[in-house]
């Protein structure tokens, strides 16, 4: 056997050895929910990558957008990394585009002891949506929107 089947055989029994482990792992609500929530976040990361990699803009482009070094941006890109959101939005600002978080409700997270959550199997605690109110904001926003519209017009 040479050294590269060798080396084949030890990373195919690593890699079967691991998947055997993960997949008792995700018998753990716990470790599944864990394993999802990185999953997504990788997935964000990786579509946030390839951007950057589509406009053809260097980490260093987008570390100057962002106004941090390269080694920083690197990192973000890295398989391990866990960033905060507020990193995650400037980065999508910084290879032009917008990130949105989306909440779905109700969430199934069968990790969490059907007391601690707000969602029952059969009935909802909340009797209804909660109202919304606004601060004005987007109206003012709007309202002066306009304005700066009909004074270019």
């Amino acid at each position: 056997m040479s050294a590269n089947d060798e080396q084949k055989f030890v990373v195919d029994e690593f890699e079967d050895e691991f998947g055997a482990y993960l997949e008792e792992a995700k018998q753990s609500p716990v470790f599944r929910a864990e394993y999802e929530d990185a999953d997504d976040r990788q997935h964000l990361i990786d579509a946030l990558v390839m951007l950057r990699q589509a406009l053809g803009l260097s980490q260093k482009e987008v570390a100057k957008r962002m106004g941090i070094g390269q080694p920083t941006v690197s990192g973000f890109e890295k398989e391990s990394s866990d960033p905060k959101l507020s990193t995650l939005q400037r980065y999508a600002r910084a290879v032009e585009a917008r990130l949105q978080v989306k909440v779905d409700l109700p969430a199934v997270c069968d990790w969490v002891p059907t007391g601690f959550t707000a969602y029952g199997k059969w009935e909802r605690v909340a009797p209804k949506r909660p109202e919304m109110h606004s601060s004005g904001l987007a109206r003012d926003w709007a309202a002066n929107s306009q304005r700066d519209y009909e004074q270019v017009a």
